[in-house]
């Protein structure tokens, strides 16, 4: 494409060859697509399509079910799938994502700056066990950041797998042999909010106190991010 002199503002209006054409923005809550009829190739079959903002996990779900949108791209609570499978008029298609999810720690400072701290965390944690309760069984043990759909994938799941014990010890040798208290910053995503219980009973387990605070995702982004201002 070539573009006019003095175009600046693709930010704010959308420009492209492709099926369909920018119709309308309403910021916050939709984007409507218009069917580009100038279009080189097969033309798209839908007029129009209208991209939805639901960002509570309950009313998303609630709005598939009573046929307000026709396509929902996840299923933010897994738990819900199961009323799904039970509508006839309602498909799930089901595979793998480069998405993943990470605990993170601060190596920054105490006591998180110790590796054999963050290891007994590691181990502490039984991932399939929590795979099972939070995610109703859909996951993947990874074992790192890195998701199996990327070519540089390594499966380090048996890298310091689940053990209670072998947990304890490290924190013995961190100097940690009563544990400690530390927070868990948890933003306002269904994935996270499901984990927050699980990981605060399996961390005290081996002593450590784990204190939930739920955090805005604008505030949750700076803390982390830019700040480096968690635990």
């Amino acid at each position: 494409m070539i573009f006019k002199a003095g175009t600046t503002d693709f930010a704010t209006k959308a420009n492209g060859t492709g099926p369909f054409k920018f119709g309308n923005w309403n910021r916050g809550n939709s984007i409507t697509l218009e069917r580009n009829d100038s279009y080189r190739a097969t033309k798209a079959l839908a007029k129009t399509v209208i991209f939805r903002y639901i960002l509570d996990a309950t009313a998303l779900s609630n709005a598939i079910l009573s046929g307000q949108i026709d396509i929902m791209s996840t299923v933010q609570k897994p738990e819900l799938l199961s009323v799904f499978k039970g509508r006839k008029d309602l498909k799930i298609s089901s595979g793998t994502t480069n998405g993943e999810v990470t605990l993170g720690m601060n190596n920054s400072k105490a006591p998180l700056n110790n590796i054999k701290v963050r290891q007994a965390i590691r181990q502490a944690l039984n991932k399939k066990a929590l795979i099972k309760t939070a995610w109703a069984g859909y996951g993947l043990e990874i074992g790192s950041f890195v998701p199996p759909t990327d070519a540089w994938y390594e499966d380090l799941s048996k890298t310091f797998p689940y053990d209670v014990q072998a947990a304890k010890n490290l924190l013995k040798q961190a100097g940690y042999p009563n544990g400690f208290s530390i927070t868990l910053d948890i933003p306002p995503a269904p994935y996270a909010e499901a984990s927050q219980e699980f990981i605060v009973a399996s961390l005290k387990k081996i002593g450590i106190n784990v204190t939930i605070k739920p955090v805005a995702w604008g505030e949750w982004l700076d803390r982390i991010f830019t700040k480096a201002n968690y635990d």
